[in-house]
């Protein structure tokens, strides 16, 4: 099972420094936002690396917010 997981999951190329955005969980189902409602939100920077694909990420004025992220939830920002 592990080796059937591993297979599906991908290497994020997410580096310390970067700036990403993160994806807005409370307003992915249907109805709960507009059409043009943002569902990005951000950004951010990532100030390290937990594991595999968990960041911690801070705002830009270097305020680190304290739960870690999975990186299925972030984007990188150009």
């Amino acid at each position: 099972m592990k080796d059937l997981f591993d297979k599906r999951t991908r290497d994020r190329s997410l580096q310390l420094g970067d700036l990403m955005l993160k994806w807005d969980v409370r307003m992915e189902d249907k109805r709960k936002h507009g059409k043009f409602d943002p569902l990005w939100f951000g950004p951010f920077k990532i100030c390290e690396a937990k594991g595999n694909n968990t960041f911690l990420h801070e705002n830009l004025d270097d305020d680190v917010l304290e739960l870690p992220v999975n990186g299925h939830f972030l984007k990188i920002y150009f």
